[in-house]
């Protein structure tokens, strides 16, 4: 029976998807993980409700897309972490 490390292991893409905060309004978005790590700097990309931010090791966190009606002002505080803004950022797509 495979777990998480197995996934992480066979795939050449990891999208995470969640919240963007906690049901405390605390970033689930940090500098660093808080918690055991199932793979380390295996990420590429991660998908909320208020953005999408492509991960990479040599360049962080970059902004793509943000959803409509919310500012990267917003997007900055609930975000744990810092990142970068894409030249071709734009709302995100359905």
């Amino acid at each position: 029976m495979g777990g998480a490390m197995d996934l992480l292991a066979s795939v050449e893409k990891v999208i995470v998807t969640t919240t963007h905060t906690a049901k405390n309004n605390k970033p689930k978005i940090l500098e660093e993980c808080l918690l055991p790590l199932t793979g380390k700097a295996v990420v590429d990309m991660i998908i909320t409700e208020l953005a999408v931010f492509e991960v990479s090791s040599k360049n962080g966190l970059t902004l793509i897309e943000y959803a409509e009606g919310v500012s990267i002002d917003e997007i900055k505080l609930k975000t744990g972490a810092s990142f970068k803004i894409s030249d071709n950022l734009c709302v995100m797509k359905q």
